[in-house]
C-alpha cells in the first residue's frame, strides 16, 4: 500500500517488490489402495513407534486410577531477615529432622525457608513465633478463603435464603453480602 507520508530528502527510494502469479497447481500421484497394515507384535511390554511417529504402548490404564492421584497443595516459603535467621538458625535446624528444611539466601538481606512437609512448616512458624521472631509467608490453600460473586440473583432472593441454600449444598459460610443497588442484584 502507497504511504501519504513525504520521503525524507536525502533517503533512497523505495523499493517496491512485484507480486508473484499465482502457479497452476501440481497433479497429485495416483495412490493405489493398500491393505491397512498391522501394528508388529509387543513383547514384553515395551513401548514401541506407531506408523504415525507417536509413541505408544501396550499397558492398559485404568480410568478409575487416574482420577485417585491427589496432587498436594505446594507449601509457601517463609521469609526472614538475615540477622533474624542467625539469631534462630541454630535452635532451629536442631529442632527439625534432616533434610526437612532448606534455607535459600533471598535478597541482600532476606532468606528463604523451604520447608518440605505441612507439619514442618507448622513447627518453623510455632518456633519463630515463640522466639518473637519476625517473618513473612502466605496462607497455605487450606487457610485460604474462597470469596464467590454471584450475579444475576433475583431482588427478592434474601442474604439468609441464599446462605442457607450454600450450607445446604456442602459449603462452609462466613459471611453473605449484597453488594450493588438494592433493586437490582
Amino acid at each position: 500500500m502507497p504511504s501519504n507520508r513525504k520521503r525524507p530528502k536525502n533517503s533512497p527510494p523505495p523499493i517496491l517488490k512485484k507480486k508473484k502469479s499465482p502457479s497452476p497447481p501440481a497433479a497429485k500421484p495416483k495412490i493405489n489402495p493398500s491393505p491397512p497394515v498391522s501394528p508388529p507384535s509387543v513383547e514384553n511390554h515395551s513401548p514401541t513407534r506407531s506408523r504415525t511417529n507417536s509413541v505408544t504402548s501396550t499397558r492398559s490404564f485404568s480410568s478409575s486410577s487416574a482420577h485417585s492421584i491427589i496432587i498436594p497443595a505446594p507449601i509457601p516459603p517463609i521469609f526472614l531477615s538475615g540477622a533474624s535467621w542467625n539469631k534462630v538458625a541454630n535452635k532451629l535446624l536442631s529442632s527439625l529432622p534432616t533434610n526437612s528444611l532448606q534455607a535459600k539466601v533471598h535478597d541482600s538481606n532476606s532468606f528463604k525457608l523451604l520447608c518440605f512437609e505441612q507439619d514442618y512448616i507448622r513447627l518453623v512458624q510455632k518456633y519463630l513465633l515463640s522466639t518473637n521472631t519476625e517473618f513473612f509467608t502466605h496462607p497455605t490453600s487450606s487457610e485460604r478463603t474462597l470469596k464467590v460473586v454471584i450475579k444475576g440473583l433475583l431482588a427478592d432472593t434474601s442474604d439468609s435464603e441464599l446462605e442457607s441454600y450454600l450450607k445446604e449444598k456442602g459449603y462452609d459460610v462466613l459471611n453473605v453480602r449484597q453488594f450493588g443497588n438494592s433493586t437490582k442484584k
